[in-house]
């Protein structure tokens, strides 16, 4: 879904840059979210 290898996406949540919520030792996406911050990415790549 995000073409991302594993340990880039937990440096990605840890660093708050992915949006989620950590449920103990797990982090949750919610895909609105998700799909909401890949939209903005995308508009930003265009406008850059």
């Amino acid at each position: 879904y995000l073409q991302l290898g594993r340990d880039k996406t937990y440096q990605m949540l840890k660093s708050g840059e992915l949006p989620c919520a950590r449920i103990g030792r797990t982090y949750r996406i919610q895909r609105r979210a998700l799909d909401d911050w890949l939209a903005r990415r995308a508009a930003e790549s265009l406008t850059s």
